[in-house]
């Protein structure tokens, strides 16, 4: 949600701004110069880039300081910073002459991703009435130890693609929602990263909160025959290019880095010698994501043996490995972990996010996780079209494939069927199962046997057999309970 509300819309940010300085219509991914030989922007180094995370128990994650810090054409980008970092405390003991040099003056600020709430300036949030919308979701989420605070987003991503909040004409203007005869005459501003809000009034009050709709301009997946061609409809492949461009250039040396990494893996796996110095070109190494605290693939070793059989017994040259950026240290271990694979599989969530560092024509296999009717959740499982997290990968270069889990994924209430399943699923209280039957905090199994015929009949053909196939004859590969969401073929 990072990476589509505030990310591409920073990105619609910047491509407008450098058409503007180029004197161009179309984008910085798509401008006709070639991304390697372009000019660094001169307003570039005159950037500081800050991350406002809304809830107090999230940090600044080495996640977002990668995706953020590529941002910038130019290596010598500033490093992304916490919004936190603006705000100086001052000594007791300073005398009454400083100068302020403490501080800094910023000649303009841009905010992504929010919505603007404004109220009379006498409103006080912590006297506003219990059925106020403004600010409830974050007090609750803040204060309530046992709320995951990504369960919010979670609502808001329902919220947009349940038709909530899904009017990209009303979002490409501002929006007005004003009761001047109500106690509390709010307004709610909904832009455009690149639209001008209205000028600071005195006696108002403004307060950014979250905004209410994902990739609010670029949401609309469906292109039709006469807009093929168009900005939106191949919005979210120009952001990739535009990122995996300049992380070229901000790390010249990153692809000989990439094959010592791959090289390394199937040396720790016996599966080539101290002897080797090829290019691993002609190996597939799948990464399986998996996370430590909560969602957790509770027989991903057991699949990555079943995987690497492939190699053994088929003699197919497939490796799979464990991809936990939980486990990472820094931005640049993020960027090595994912640049390596060929494909990364792994069960609907954040972890996903980092797909999009994966080399051109990659492949990523969603798992959608089993969500009976009598829970929410059910976007996550959406086969119609992407989900909250697929809307990334739509129109990109990657192969981007969803499979949906059964009853079997969940380790919960083994040998209960019917209506005791559902009681035994529901049950509250700290012996009951509710909390961890949740899909965000359910850890989960999946059955080896369709990951394994998904790396042979997918990910191990090559692009140019791929490209050959018919895209009938590639779903008749496999099972029904896969879902083609983005496939070349």
């Amino acid at each position: 949600e990072f990476y589509t509300r505030s990310l591409m819309k920073l990105y619609q940010l910047m491509s407008k701004t450098a058409d503007a300085a180029e004197g161009t219509k179309t984008g910085i991914a798509s401008s006709g110069v070639a991304e390697k030989n372009r000019v660094v922007p001169p307003w570039e180094q005159d950037i500081q880039f800050y991350i406002h995370l809304a809830f107090l128990n999230k940090k600044l994650l080495d996640g977002h300081k990668l995706l953020l810090g590529n941002m910038l054409t130019s290596p010598e980008a500033n490093d992304v910073k916490s919004f936190l970092d603006l705000f100086v405390e001052q000594d007791e003991d300073v005398s009454e002459n400083n100068d302020g040099d403490e501080c800094q003056c910023y000649e303009k600020m841009v905010f992504c991703g929010y919505d603007v709430y404004i109220q009379n300036g006498d409103f006080d949030s912590s006297e506003k009435d219990d059925d106020e919308p403004i600010m409830s979701s974050a007090r609750d989420i803040g204060d309530d130890d046992d709320v995951d605070s990504n369960s919010f987003d979670d609502d808001v991503s329902r919220n947009f693609h349940e038709g909530e909040d899904n009017n990209d004409e009303h979002q490409d203007s501002q929006v007005f929602e004003n009761n001047s005869t109500g106690s509390s005459n709010k307004q709610l501003v909904r832009n455009h990263a690149y639209k001008s809000m209205m000028p600071p009034v005195e006696n108002l009050k403004y307060t950014l909160w979250p905004t209410g709709g994902i990739g609010a301009g670029t949401s609309r997946l469906e292109c039709s025959q006469s807009n093929q061609n168009s900005r939106e409809c191949h919005a979210m492949g120009d952001f990739r290019k535009f990122l995996l461009s300049n992380i070229m250039r901000h790390y010249p040396s990153v692809k000989d880095d990439f094959v010592s990494h791959r090289r390394q893996v199937l040396l720790d796996k016996g599966f080539v010698d101290e002897a080797y110095r090829g290019d691993t070109k002609e190996w597939k190494i799948i990464g399986l994501t998996q996370r430590t605290y909560r969602r957790t693939w509770l027989n991903l070793p057991e699949v990555i043996d079943v995987c690497d059989e492939l190699h053994k017994v088929s003699k197919h040259n497939v490796a799979c490995v464990e991809v936990n950026v939980e486990k990472t240290k820094s931005p640049m271990e993020q960027l090595l972990l994912h640049g390596k694979l060929d494909g990364l599989i792994g069960v609907h969530g954040a972890q996903l996010t980092q797909a999009i560092l994966l080399p051109r024509n990659a492949h990523v296999l969603e798992l959608l996780p089993w969500i009976p009717d009598y829970i929410s959740g059910n976007w996550v499982q959406r086969r119609s079209s992407p989900t909250p997290l697929g809307v990334i990968f739509h129109n990109t270069d990657l192969n981007h494939l969803g499979y949906s889990l059964g009853r079997d994924s969940v380790p919960l209430c083994e040998g209960e069927e019917g209506e005791n399943l559902k009681k035994c699923f529901l049950r509250k209280g700290k012996k009951g199962n509710f909390k961890k039957f949740l899909w965000p905090r359910r850890d989960f199994n999946v059955n080896p046997e369709p990951v394994v015929k998904y790396i042979e009949k997918v990910v191990i053909p090559s692009e140019e057999s791929r490209n050959m196939t018919s895209c009938d004859e590639m779903r008749g590969r496999l099972d029904k309970r896969f879902v083609w969401y983005n496939i070349w073929c």
